[in-house]
C-alpha cells in the first residue's frame, strides 16, 4: 500500500507495530511496499519521537511491551473509529445526566461531542476541559488535582475529594488495557486510583476502547469487566478477546461500531 505522505505511512506503522510486536525491517519494508532504507529511516524518526521501540533488525510497538504510548502518538491514531465509539457511548447518556469523565483519547472524542447536551459534566482531564468549554456546551464542573503531565490527567487527593462530593449518573472510562482474566487496567498508579473512584460513584459504568486493547496488560488494576455496565469498541475484536467479554461480563451490553470503510482520508 502506497502512503500520500510520510506521515500517514509512520503513523500507520506505529499501529502495525503495536498489533504485531516485534517486526523486522524486512517485513515491514515488504508490508508497506518501501526500501529497507526507508524503513530505517521512519524506525529512527519514531523512536526519536519516543513511538516505537528499536531492536535488532527491527522494531517493537511500545503497547506490545506494556508501555503507555505518549498522548500525542495516541491523539490522532484512528480519529474516525474513536468518533465512532464516542457517538455509540453518548446514546447511553441522557439529558440531566451528571457525568464523570476519565481522560484519555477515546473520551476527548466524546468531551468534543457533548455540545449541544443539557448534562453536567466533571472531565479528570486538563485536555478536556477546552472542547467542553464552548458555546451551547455541557455544565462543567471542574475538580482540583493535581495534573499529571504526560497525560494531562488529574490525579491525587484533591481530584479524588471532588470526585467524592458527588454521585454520578454514568462514569465512562477510557480503557488502557483488560487482561485475559478480565481485569480493567491502567498503566499508572494514580490513574488507575481516579479510574476505581469514578467507578465506585457511578451508578452505570462505560468502558470505551478499541478492541487493541483487549488480551493486553497494563500495571495498575483498576476494576473487573463484570463492573462493567456497557462495552463500547470497534468490530475488529478477535474471538478470543470475545470470549473474555462474554465470560468477564455476561451481564454487560457490547457495543462493537462498525470500521469497515471507515479509515481516515491520511489512512488510505
Amino acid at each position: 500500500m502506497r502512503y500520500t505522505t510520510t506521515a500517514a505511512r509512520q503513523q500507520e506503522m506505529v499501529s502495525y507495530l503495536q498489533r504485531h510486536g516485534r517486526t523486522a525491517v524486512a517485513t515491514l519494508a515488504n508490508e508497506f511496499d518501501v526500501s529497507e532504507i526507508t524503513v530505517r529511516r521512519d524506525l529512527a524518526a519514531m523512536s526519536n519521537r519516543g513511538l516505537i521501540k528499536r531492536t535488532h533488525g527491527g522494531a517493537v510497538g511500545l503497547a506490545s511491551r506494556g508501555a503507555e504510548l505518549p498522548l500525542a502518538a495516541r491523539r490522532h491514531r484512528n480519529q474516525h473509529v474513536k468518533s465512532m465509539i464516542a457517538a455509540a457511548a453518548l446514546e447511553h447518556v441522557l439529558d440531566g445526566h451528571t457525568i464523570a469523565l476519565d481522560g484519555g483519547t477515546t473520551t476527548g472524542a466524546i468531551a468534543e461531542q457533548m455540545t449541544g447536551r443539557t448534562i453536567t459534566v466533571m472531565p479528570m482531564s486538563v485536555p478536556l476541559i477546552a472542547p467542553l468549554c464552548v458555546d451551547d456546551g455541557p455544565t462543567v464542573i471542574l475538580p482540583g488535582g493535581l495534573v499529571r503531565r504526560s497525560e494531562g490527567t488529574l490525579v491525587g487527593p484533591l481530584a479524588l475529594a471532588s470526585l467524592s462530593r458527588l454521585r454520578f449518573d454514568v462514569g465512562i472510562l477510557g480503557t488502557c488495557a483488560v487482561d485475559r482474566d478480565g481485569t480493567v487496567l491502567a498503566h499508572d498508579l494514580d490513574d488507575a486510583e481516579i479510574k476505581r473512584a469514578i467507578v465506585t460513584l457511578s451508578d452505570r459504568v462505560i468502558l470505551v476502547g478499541e478492541s487493541w486493547k483487549f488480551m493486553r496488560r497494563a500495571a495498575a488494576p483498576v476494576c473487573d469487566l463484570s463492573d462493567i455496565d456497557v462495552i463500547v469498541t470497534d468490530d475488529q475484536l478477535t474471538v478470543e478477546s470475545s470470549e473474555l467479554i462474554a465470560n468477564g461480563a455476561p451481564d454487560a451490553q457490547v457495543i462493537r461500531v462498525r470500521t469497515e470503510d471507515t479509515a481516515d482520508p491520511d489512512d488510505r
